[in-house]
C-alpha cells in the first residue's frame, strides 16, 4: 500500500517513520527538507499514485495550501485524511 504524508514535524514525521518501519511504501513532503528515507521535496509526486493521503499540519491555512497544490493530481479512488 503506498502512503502519502504531508507534515512532518513531530507528530507527522513519528507517524511517518512508524508506517515505513511497518513495511508500507511511504513518501513524506514537509515545506522544510527532512532527512528521511521517504522525504520527497516534490509534493505533486507524493501525492500522485498515493492510495491513502494523510495531512498532518498546524492550522487550516496549512492545510489549504497543501490541498491547493495537490488537487490537480488526485484521483478518484484515493483517500485523503
Amino acid at each position: 500500500m503506498k502512503i502519502s504524508l504531508f507534515g512532518l514535524g513531530i507528530i507527522g514525521s513519528v507517524r511517518a517513520d512508524n508506517l515505513h518501519r511497518d513495511g508500507y511504501e511511504v513518501r513524506g513532503w514537509n515545506r522544510t527538507p527532512k532527512r528521511l528515507p521517504f522525504f520527497t521535496s516534490d509534493i505533486r509526486e507524493a501525492a500522485k499514485d498515493a492510495e491513502i493521503i494523510i495531512v498532518v499540519v498546524a492550522d487550516p491555512p496549512a492545510v489549504q495550501d497543501i490541498l491547493d497544490k495537490i488537487l490537480p493530481v488526485l484521483h478518484t479512488g484515493q483517500v485523503l485524511v
